[in-house]
């Protein structure tokens, strides 16, 4: 599914769902919850921020999810991070 097209779907089930800039972070989203918010996959989060930013370490990219992206709070439909149980 392209950009547009997961933000669309996104708009017609909580069209004020927050969703995470930027757009590349798009393919770390797994769906959206019962209540409305957008789910990503921490996994895929990593490996997005690792390709944008190609002289962070693992450890420099967990930092920067745990305190940007989970630590953040940005309303009533945050969205959601879950932590992968296969690899």
């Amino acid at each position: 599914m392209k950009h547009d097209e997961i933000r669309d779907e996104i708009g017609v089930h909580n069209p004020d769902a927050i969703v995470y800039d930027p757009k590349e972070l798009d393919h770390a989203i797994i769906g959206i919850s019962g209540d409305g918010c957008v789910v990503y996959s921490y996994k895929k989060l990593m490996g997005i921020f690792m390709t944008i930013n190609k002289d962070w370490t693992e450890k420099d990219a967990e930092e920067w999810i745990s305190y940007n992206v989970v630590g953040s709070h940005l309303g009533k439909y945050n969205p959601v991070v879950v932590y992968d149980l296969y690899y």
